[in-house]
């Protein structure tokens, strides 16, 4: 994936830009090809803190790699899981499915913001609809069965649209319950 960021092939994004760091979206290029600095900014343990900024900078550009490397390091290095999570919402509206399953991981645990649970589903069911096929099995459940104390209703066939991935994914209980849902 690293690869496809750092290659020379302008890869636009529609998404709306929310700002990190302040860069000026009229001059700022969307192309992942910029991506470059950020990714090898990114390399080695101990890049320090002040490493970060071609990746928010990147960010700022619509560049959902670069993002998602910004909140890894702000996450394990500098200990500020809020603004990871919001790195890592920003990479998920621009479409990386990898942003989207990080950020349910820490919405459900707590980190950084309050733990919620609807939202964690959604997150990881944004996750499998964008291609990360092993976040699809957490929602399916979720939502074969509802959750009401958490905010989650009951939607079989959302269920059964997320079980298929999962299973196609390779998510062995996923498939069991397809069967056992019958036709």
């Amino acid at each position: 994936m690293l690869l496809a960021a750092c290659g020379g092939a302008a890869a636009r994004t529609e998404a709306p830009r929310a700002h990190v760091t302040g860069v000026d979206e009229t001059t700022a290029p969307t192309d992942a090809g910029s991506a470059r600095a950020c990714a090898e900014s990114s390399e080695g343990e101990d890049a320090g803190a002040t490493a970060i900024t071609p990746c928010l900078e990147d960010c700022d550009r619509g560049i959902a790699l670069a993002c998602r490397l910004a909140a890894d390091r702000l996450e394990r290095r500098a200990h500020d899981p809020g603004r990871a999570l919001a790195l890592l919402e920003r990479a998920c509206d621009l479409r990386d499915p990898v942003a989207c399953a990080g950020a349910a991981r820490l919405v459900g645990r707590g980190v950084g913001v309050r733990a919620d649970r609807a939202r964690q589903i959604e997150l990881l069911a944004r996750a499998c609809l964008l291609g990360e096929g092993l976040a699809c099995a957490a929602p399916a459940r979720a939502f074969a069965r509802g959750e009401e104390h958490a905010g989650i209703a009951r939607d079989p066939r959302r269920a059964a649209s997320l079980g298929e991935r999962a299973c196609l994914a390779g998510v062995e209980e996923a498939c069991e319950a397809l069967t056992d849902a019958g036709p």
